[in-house]
């Protein structure tokens, strides 16, 4: 990527293009640097300070699959890496990026999942006809990750999450992640509290001196950051029962060391209590493992959130 030192920060990079902000609006630039998405956009993106929750700074969604949601005065359109126009500003309340050739949209109140078709959406051309209904599905849906009780009322959003909305939620911070520490990264996904979401578990850092894995859950549609755990030469598995109990087991094997500790949530919060620890594994020993070990992948895998 090449660029000169003329924006005031730089977001994700995917897709060809790199998100850059200049007097607080956002654009997207080519790898040779040519504006290709102009810089006259709101922040897309809301991300929680990790050191405190109820602080926001702004970023913009990455591209993902070639397309890029974009939002100005509170209007939303959707742009392709090459900066043409695909759904015109204004025909959707809110647009969330696109994955598997779908992205979430917001009208009138509702969400539905829409299938992008290369064929370009206007705000004065949308009916309400069959076509229509074929591009847009479940139109009268709740926000992504909501259902409807039979009285009406609305559950909460963490027993009834969707693959899509973990796409939506916790994929730009796999992007993130990768963006600004490498693609090495790594992360797991896994309903740490069974109450049916399944937290994040994602590694940020440089080196195996500072590597953390932050853990987020979702809460009202969006990323709600926890805390963070120890992330060098780490491990996670399921409880010796398979899944049954409430916590996770960390194993830190380093340089013949190893510690065993458990990891669960409590009001909102990481606990961690040391199962065992032994400053020299002996060379007939192997370091702790059990037969349920946790899934992972690569920031660059979105397969988990599938």
């Amino acid at each position: 990527m090449t660029t000169k030192f003329i924006y005031d920060e730089c977001g994700s990079e995917s897709s060809g293009l790199l998100a850059v902000e200049k007097d607080g609006k956002w654009g997207y630039v080519n790898d040779q640097g040519k504006v290709m998405i102009p810089i006259k956009y709101d922040a897309s993106w809301k991300h929680y300070n990790e050191t405190n929750g109820d602080k926001e700074k702004e970023f913009c969604y990455a591209a993902t699959e070639g397309y890029v949601p974009l939002v100005k005065d509170g209007k939303w359109e959707m742009r392709n890496s090459k900066g043409d126009l695909v759904i015109s500003s204004g025909a959707f309340e809110e647009i969330l990026p696109v994955y598997d050739g779908k992205c979430w949209v917001k009208k009138d109140g509702k969400w539905g999942i829409l299938k992008l078709e290369n064929a370009k959406i206007d705000k004065d051309s949308e009916k309400e006809d069959s076509s229509d209904t074929q591009k847009v599905s479940n139109k009268n849906a709740d926000k992504p990750g909501n259902t409807k009780k039979e009285n009406g009322s609305s559950q909460d959003d963490k027993k009834t999450i969707s693959s899509e909305t973990y796409q939506k939620v916790y994929g730009p911070l796999l992007d993130q992640a990768g963006n600004e520490y490498g693609q090495s990264m790594d992360y797991f996904l896994y309903d740490i509290d069974k109450d049916g979401v399944k937290e994040l578990l994602l590694l940020n850092g440089t080196c195996e001196a500072d590597y953390v894995y932050k853990i987020y859950t979702i809460g009202n549609g969006s990323a709600r950051y926890i805390d963070e755990v120890n992330g060098s030469c780490v491990m996670f598995y399921e409880d010796e029962n398979g899944g049954t109990e409430k916590y996770i087991i960390s194993v830190q094997a380093r340089m013949g060391c190893e510690r065993v500790s458990k990891i669960w949530l409590k009001d909102g919060k990481v606990s961690t209590e040391e199962i065992s620890y032994k400053e020299e594994v002996g060379i007939d020993e192997d370091y702790y493992s059990n037969p349920y070990p946790l899934d992972y992948a690569d920031v660059t895998d979105k397969s988990l959130l599938k």
